[in-house]
């Protein structure tokens, strides 16, 4: 899910933890989140969601950054069978 730590990712997220059918989530969001920090989503034990830090927003300095943010991006979606882009 791009977008999960906004207020409305916050939202479906949540919702989708609550979903049987959803064994895992992929949580991307811009900046790092660090465990304890204020700006992190309370996910609480149990918690299917996987916290990755790609910012697809970012403007690519040179072709060599560009491939490295395309080369992060597709790790940390490898393996998902949807992407919601909020």
């Amino acid at each position: 899910m791009v977008g999960a730590s906004g207020d409305v990712g916050t939202a479906v997220r949540r919702e989708l933890e609550r979903r049987a059918e959803v064994t895992e989530i992929v949580g991307l969001c811009r900046r790092p989140l660090h465990h304890g920090a204020p700006d992190r989503p309370a996910d609480g034990a149990g918690s299917r969601t996987t916290w990755r830090s790609v910012d697809i927003g970012r403007p690519a300095g040179s072709r060599a950054q560009e491939q490295h943010e395309v080369d992060t991006l597709a790790a940390a979606l490898a393996g998902c069978d949807a992407v919601i882009h909020l």
